[in-house]
C-alpha cells in the first residue's frame, strides 16, 4: 500500500479489448472510420488471399461484410484506399462500388484524405518514398527498403520503417515534405505496425526479436 501510494502518477486503467474477428489467418491491416463505429480491416483467412471487410461495432452479431480483395491502406472519409493484387493502389467506397484506380507498381502507402497520399516504390534496385505521387523526397540507402509509410495527423511529416536487410526493421525514419530526414530509432529489432499518436508527439511501433513476437514501443 506504501509503494502504490508513493508511486509517481498513480495507477494506470488497463485496456479493455473485445474480439471482433473470429476467422483462421491474418489480419493485415485495421482502420477506424470517421464515426467511431465502422471499423475496415483486411485479412488472410483459411489460407485465401487478402480481402477487404468492414464491420460495424455497435451491430456485434451481424457479419463483416467483404468489400473486395486486396490489403487495406487507410480510411478517410467515406472511401478505403486499398492495395489490389499485382500493386495497384485504389480508392474504394466503405460501401463497396466502383474502384478509382490511383498508381501502380506500389508497395506500401498511406492516404490523408483527398489527394494526399505518400507511396513506396522500387525503382532501379532502391526504395524510395514519393510524396506526393510521382514525387520522391526519400531514398533507402543500400537494398534494405522501405515499409510502412504513415502520414502524421497534421500531414508535416511521414513516418517509415526503414530495413539495413530484410525483414530486420531495424530505424524508424521521420521525413518532412521538404525531404529532410531524421532517424528517430535505431531499433534493432523486427518492427512492424507503425502508426502516430492521435497528437502527433509520438510515434507507435510494434517490435521483438522476431516477426510475430513483440511489444508497442513509442
Amino acid at each position: 500500500l506504501l509503494h502504490r501510494w508513493m508511486a509517481p502518477g498513480g495507477t494506470g486503467v488497463p485496456p479493455a479489448y473485445r474480439q471482433i474477428a473470429f476467422g483462421r489467418g491474418t489480419v493485415t491491416a485495421a482502420r477506424f472510420a470517421a464515426d467511431g463505429q465502422t471499423m475496415a480491416y483486411s485479412a488472410e483467412w483459411d489460407g485465401r488471399p487478402p480481402a477487404v471487410y468492414t464491420r460495424r461495432l455497435d451491430a456485434p452479431d451481424a457479419p463483416p461484410r467483404k468489400v473486395r480483395d486486396g490489403t487495406l491502406v487507410a480510411v478517410a472519409g467515406g472511401e478505403m484506399a486499398v492495395l489490389l493484387p499485382g500493386g495497384t493502389l485504389a480508392r474504394v467506397p466503405l460501401a463497396g462500388g466502383p474502384t478509382r484506380e490511383i498508381a501502380r507498381e506500389v508497395a506500401f502507402a498511406d492516404w490523408g484524405g483527398d489527394d494526399e497520399f505518400v507511396v513506396v516504390r522500387w525503382s532501379q534496385g532502391q526504395s524510395q518514398a514519393e510524396w506526393p505521387i510521382g514525387r520522391v523526397v526519400y531514398r533507402a540507402p543500400g537494398a534494405g527498403g522501405l515499409f510502412e509509410p504513415r502520414l502524421s495527423p497534421d500531414r508535416d511529416a511521414v513516418a517509415l520503417l526503414e530495413a539495413k536487410q530484410p525483414p530486420f526493421l531495424t530505424s524508424v525514419v521521420r521525413v518532412e515534405r521538404s525531404g529532410r530526414a531524421h532517424a528517430l530509432a535505431s531499433t534493432g529489432l523486427v518492427a512492424r505496425g507503425l502508426a502516430w499518436s492521435p497528437e502527433g508527439h509520438e510515434i507507435w511501433f510494434n517490435g521483438g526479436p522476431h516477426e510475430w513476437a513483440g511489444d508497442v514501443r513509442a
